[in-house]
């Protein structure tokens, strides 16, 4: 059989990136448990499809957050918003965390600098940890199954 779209697609992104983000990395390792469980990816939602129920502005989330598996992002505030922001090699990947649901935050990654699209980000509060599900550029689906962070 064939190898699907998505792992050429992971397979390249990482070949091409010398220290991979830790983004891509997350994608790869949720795509890989994913095709091993079969499980679906999630669909997307909007803000405006959460609807207004949004009260949470994650302040107390700011700070730097360990990955399981491996490296570390920061999340900081500025006017109002939480902005993540994750060094790998040359590279920075930020953006502002725009609340969907309480709980519940998503952000356009783009790459500090340059402004190129790097792909999009969802963070969910579950306990006292960060549970990440990310979506390359190009991409249509999250990642379901995501990776949990706690704090650094």
């Amino acid at each position: 059989t064939s190898p699907s779209r998505t792992s050429e697609v992971d397979v390249r992104a990482l070949a091409l990136v010398r220290s991979p983000p830790l983004l891509v990395a997350m994608f790869a390792m949720c795509c890989a448990a994913e095709s091993t469980t079969g499980a679906e990816v999630v669909g997307e939602q909007t803000a405006a499809e959460a609807g207004d129920a949004v009260v949470d502005n994650g302040a107390d989330l700011v700070g730097e957050w360990a990955v399981e598996g491996g490296g570390t992002f920061g999340l900081s505030a500025s006017r109002g918003a939480l902005i993540y922001r994750e060094a790998s090699g040359e590279q920075t990947l930020t953006g502002a965390l725009a609340p969907t649901a309480p709980g519940e935050w998503e952000a356009e990654i783009k790459t500090e600098g340059v402004g190129e699209t790097f792909g999009s980000l969802r963070l969910k509060r579950e306990g006292k940890c960060i549970r990440s599900h990310f979506k390359p550029a190009g991409h249509d689906k999250f990642c379901e199954e995501g990776l949990l962070s706690t704090r650094a």
